[in-house]
């Protein structure tokens, strides 16, 4: 290796080893003694400035400069004891709390659901199923009446009596009965409500049969039969022509001819807008939306699914209601996970299965904080319960405070802390009947309990698996801060403070002027007449306002006018000159009877406008003052060291 070589070599090691060295944890700067870190700039950096976070020297030198005054601020806002008043830090824990939920919750479950559904929407699962139906009104009787019904359904199943024999005797779906309880081909994700039906579809292997299921509809009992890779969704084209029933033959008649014309050339659009009786569909050339399995008739969905091609048709097929040829347009696969998720988020919130989620990870969260119940201590809590406690009246009596769960052996939850929880959410014990078990009653109480406390518990590790929750909850701290300290420092006083911004203004009246202004009459012409409506807007070049008024002002002609001041070159002016006499052009509503023009009748040079007039732009130019005389303080009070080297590694 020559000299230079070896020199581009070590030059590309140490610009290597240089950038190695930098991580989200090195210190950009230290601002009143607080460290700010890579990673804490770069998070609100190139989220404040998006598409031009481009690292370039001017623009981080920019940004640089406005976080340092921003960390100012806020050090300044802990020293004024802001960070200690509690309708802020009340504020606070609302966003903690909703950024929680969001984090725990929305992302953990939804992540979860998405996956999994994604995942499922690879694969189409045939199936058989028995069910045994349940009516909506249905009491607890007939509910476990029908569940007796199913289990004893099952248990033969288990016992090796044939499920399709069954399914034809028993099943309430009459429909798939007959084929002995086969639905044919099913694919994630079903309607809400049928979330342990797909977890059982998607579980099982092929041949194998549920436990029983409960869904909207009653009991089932589902077996498998078979598994294939998705379908997914396809866009097509038909002509159809309908059965008569007095005539069948026609039909096949028709799409025959129709089948030949397609065979030597003809354009499909073309047939489809002339022939077809699908109303809906022939003059767009017989296009269906996209559709995946089990929408339409099996025949043709087994036609559509079997073109090979883009443009490949199908020879004429029957269906209940005629026969068709179906052309290929596109076959749709499944998108990309990132459209995916974007696109099932909404859904997924407001389908059941979000819930159970919920209580998945809720669980998790549990097992992985090593959660323990005193059952000792919850039993005998139970056990001095009476009916009362479904009441306003409750109230706890001769109870020892003890410990009632832990978390990693560590966070210890009491007695008293359940009991406090308890009194304070009546409306909870107030929803049971007093009909209901005390103990199972109370063990739903704690589970909620417990759930709020799991979830204050899984804070303390949000900042380690989401580092920009770290990021979001330091954000809107300081910003609440930052809003309240920039409140008493610099938008109050320039609001209130009367004297300071009438000196303020004194010192710089010259900057409020006024532009050449003009007193403007807007005339408004009500007459039937369009040559009358003329002879107004004549003899306005020569007459006065009060002269034009009194001229005019006939029972078959209404003049009026209106006096308005407008500034030189603003779009009030516009299509008149700026001279006094200037009128804009005449316009006569034939329909309406009505003329509309202006004149300037004075104009003035340009003045200062007074407080009052330019109040709002003085409060804004005196709070620029004020922020920068208290930056300037601020810059005086602490002190600020930023790391050069670190900054010049940021730069591309």
């Amino acid at each position: 290796m020559n000299f230079i070589k070896k020199i581009k070599t070590l030059a590309i090691l140490l610009v290597a080893t240089t950038m190695s060295a930098q991580t989200d944890d090195t210190v950009l700067m230290t601002v009143a003694d607080k460290d700010v870190t890579v990673g804490e700039f770069r998070y609100i950096y190139e989220k404040n400035n998006g598409d031009g976070a481009n690292y370039s020297s001017i623009s981080l030198n920019e940004y640089i400069d406005l976080y340092i005054k921003f960390k100012l601020k806020v050090a300044e806002a802990k020293a004024m004891g802001l960070d200690t008043i509690s309708v802020l830090n009340k504020e606070l824990d609302g966003y903690r709390k909703q950024l929680t939920d969001s984090y725990i919750m929305d992302k953990e479950v939804i992540k979860a659901l998405t996956k999994e559904l994604y995942d499922r929407k690879k694969e189409d699962i045939r199936l058989s199923h028995i069910l045994i139906s349940i009516s909506k009104r249905a009491n607890a009787g007939e509910i476990e009446s029908k569940r007796k019904a199913a289990l004893d359904i099952f248990n033969r199943i288990k016992l090796g009596e044939d499920f399709a024999t069954l399914a034809k005797k028993y099943s309430d779906d009459k429909s798939s009965a007959k084929m002995g309880g086969d639905f044919g081909w099913l694919t994630a994700k079903l309607p809400s409500g049928f979330y342990a039906f797909e977890n059982a579809m998607y579980t099982l292997k092929k041949g194998e049969v549920s436990e029983l299921l409960r869904t909207p509809l009653g009991w089932h009992i589902i077996k498998v039969m078979d598994k294939r890779h998705a379908r997914g969704k396809i866009k097509v084209a038909h002509i159809l022509k309908r059965t008569d029933k007095a005539n069948p033959t026609i039909a096949k008649k028709e799409i025959d001819r129709i089948y030949a014309e397609l065979a030597n050339g003809a354009d499909f659009a073309d047939l489809a807008a002339k022939n077809s009786d699908d109303d809906k569909t022939a003059k767009k050339g017989g296009e269906l939306a996209p559709f995946g399995i089990k929408v339409y008739e099996g025949s043709f969905e087994e036609a559509s699914f079997a073109l090979a091609t883009n443009g490949d048709y199908s020879r004429p097929i029957k269906t209940k209601i005629g026969y068709h040829i179906i052309k290929r347009i596109e076959k749709i696969g499944l998108e990309d996970y990132p459209q995916f998720e974007a696109k099932s988020l909404a859904s997924l919130k407001k389908d059941s299965r979000y819930e159970t989620q919920k209580e998945r990870v809720v669980e998790e969260i549990k097992l992985n904080a090593r959660y323990k119940l005193n059952k000792n201590t919850f039993d005998n809590f139970v056990k001095k319960q009476t009916p009362e406690i479904y009441t306003y009246k409750w109230k706890v009596t001769n109870i020892t405070d003890d410990v009632l769960f832990t978390y990693g052996g560590k966070k210890e939850y009491m007695l008293s802390d359940f009991t406090t929880y308890l009194r304070s959410n009546t409306r909870m014990r107030l929803r049971y009947d007093k009909k209901d078990p005390i103990a199972e009653s109370v063990e739903k109480m704690l589970n909620e309990y417990v759930k709020e406390t799991t979830l204050k518990y899984e804070q303390s590790n949000l900042e380690k698996r989401h580092p920009e929750y770290k990021s979001l909850m330091r954000e809107y701290e300081e910003g609440i801060l930052l809003f309240e300290a920039s409140k008493q420092e610099v938008w109050d006083k320039a609001s209130k403070d009367t004297l300071g911004l009438y000196l303020y203004y004194e010192e710089n009246k010259t900057d409020y002027m006024w532009l050449p202004r003009a007193d403007v009459a807007k005339y408004t012409v009500e007459t039937e007449s369009a040559k009358k409506a003329k002879d107004v807007y004549k003899c306005a070049k020569k007459k006065n306002d009060k002269k034009l008024l009194n001229k005019f002002n006939k029972k078959d002609t209404i003049l009026t006018s209106e006096i308005v001041k407008i500034e030189r070159a603003s779009k009030a002016q516009s299509g008149m000159e700026w001279i006094e006499g200037a009128r804009s052009e005449f316009s006569y509503d034939e329909k309406n009877g009505l003329a509309t023009f202006k004149k300037i009748l004075k104009i003035y040079q340009p003045t200062i406008k007074t407080l009052e007039e330019s109040r709002g732009f003085v409060i804004a130019d005196y709070q620029d003052q004020l922020e920068k005389e208290w930056v300037k303080r601020l810059n005086t009070k602490y002190d600020v060291k930023l790391n050069k080297d670190v900054v010049n590694q940021l730069k591309k």
